[in-house]
């Protein structure tokens, strides 16, 4: 068994964070439903934070397939990850935000 850890820290000022082409380029479609729920910088926060989670999860198994592969569903109490429709239920996924930066660390065992 190993430890496996993957971060990222993205800024919330790039601009691909304002472009729906690339938010559904990312996401799967239960996370664009949600994208499309929002609103202004909402929006602009939730692409980012995702962008960075799916990149904490492909550094962490240094995957080289894409982001739709990565689904990160938001619970009220956690971020739970699947890859390929799987729950992954040997990983903790965290982020934080800081002023205009959103960090996602992931920690697990496979």
């Amino acid at each position: 068994m190993n430890i496996i850890n993957g971060i990222d820290l993205v800024n919330l000022t790039r601009n691909e964070f304002n472009d729906p082409a690339f938010a559904k380029r990312i996401m799967v479609q239960q996370e664009y439903d949600h994208y499309l729920e929002l609103v202004d910088q909402a929006k602009v926060k939730y692409v980012a934070s995702t962008f960075a989670c799916k990149e904490a999860v492909m550094k962490a198994f240094k995957l080289t397939y894409g982001y739709k592969q990565i689904y990160i569903k938001k619970t009220e109490h956690c971020r739970l990850v699947y890859l390929n429709g799987i729950y992954q239920d040997n990983l903790t996924l965290s982020i934080s935000y800081a002023d205009q930066f959103v960090i996602a660390s992931l920690v697990g065992f496979n």
